[in-house]
């Protein structure tokens, strides 16, 4: 999605990556196991949908479940899961009518029947490496999910979403390489 918009209609980028990051626990896959209520191989289906809360971008995304590792809530994973990630493109227009905390002098310089053709960004994990597209159908993940509030979403952050080579190795952000694991 992110190629495809004009670098001119780019009004707020934001991109995470994984040197400043900061997390209660170091994010290895033996923590990231431990900490999840729900751990599952999956590919990716579709984003449903982006949306914002407070000043962060999040999307909604469908995976279809290939295995279920661990399920430790009454969610029915078995068939495919619907979980919420950090990172997301949304029109200006939308983005400020969902997000209450913006200033009022912000984005003045756009006139407001033109917001619907600017963009804010933020990264899908470092270098938009959790960009989906449909190319990536075929490709298996490790997903470490927890529910908080009724709501499932990644356990810190990208690092709840792994891609699993052909050798069932697992990407490891921290070293962008793919890592054997129990």
């Amino acid at each position: 999605m992110l190629a495809s918009i004009d670098e001119d209609k780019i009004v707020s980028y934001k991109n995470e990556n994984s040197e400043t990051a900061c997390y209660a626990y170091k994010p290895s896959i033996e923590n990231l196991y431990k900490y999840a209520d729900i751990v599952l191989i999956g590919s990716f289906d579709c984003n449903i949908k982006s949306f914002a809360d407070g000043i962060e971008i999040y999307t909604e995304t469908k995976f279809n479940t290939v295995q279920v590792l661990k399920n430790e809530t009454d969610i029915d994973v078995s068939k495919n899961v619907v979980f919420n990630r950090r990172g997301g493109i949304m029109t200006l227009d939308k983005y400020m009518a969902d997000n209450d905390t913006i200033r009022s002098d912000e984005f003045i310089d756009i006139p407001e029947d033109e917001r619907d053709e600017y963009y804010v960004i933020h990264s899908y994990g470092p270098n938009n490496k959790l960009d989906f597209s449909s190319s990536d159908k075929n490709k298996k993940y490790i997903l470490f999910l927890n529910l908080n509030n009724g709501r499932l979403g990644l356990n810190s952050s990208y690092y709840g979403i792994r891609e699993i080579n052909s050798n069932n190795q697992v990407y490891d952000y921290d070293t962008d390489t793919f890592i054997d694991c129990d």
